[in-house]
């Protein structure tokens, strides 16, 4: 097992720039996240009620094969959605984690010109937050 590991970890395939960030997060994967990434744990009645918006509603897939991946994710119904759940969320948090950690640990430091320029200009916390979290970034896993 420690070799098979080993092989996938090390493989050229697993290591090319071009599946950093290749896939899009679901609806699922993007609430919880930023509701981690926020520190708020009382988030579980904006998520069951935004996940229909952006198209996976919980215990509920289209069929037995469960929902889609990737782009299916994304369209710009599912993106409004997304920036709506954001709003909500930030909304309710009565307080943030430093907004340093958003690009630390949720972007893992690395952003686009146009997400680095605008956390940048923000001079709120909540508005960085909003920033990182509705990035094009935050989007990908």
């Amino acid at each position: 097992m420690k070799t098979l590991m080993r092989s996938v970890f090390t493989s050229d395939e697993f290591l090319a720039a071009g599946t950093y960030r290749a896939l899009v997060k679901s609806p699922t994967e993007f609430m919880v996240q930023a509701a981690r990434a926020l520190d708020a744990t009382k988030l579980s009645k904006l998520i069951v009620a935004s996940g229909s918006g952006m198209g996976q509603t919980l215990f509920d897939p289209p069929d037995v094969g469960g929902w889609p991946n990737n782009e299916a994710w994304i369209s710009s119904n599912t993106v409004i959605e997304r920036v709506n759940f954001v709003t909500g969320a930030l909304a309710q948090a009565t307080s943030l984690p430093p907004s340093s950690d958003a690009v630390k640990h949720q972007l893992d430091g690395i952003v686009g010109p146009q997400t680095a320029s605008m956390l940048n200009s923000a001079t709120d916390e909540r508005i960085k937050w909003f920033v990182a979290l509705a990035s094009p970034e935050f989007q990908l896993k």
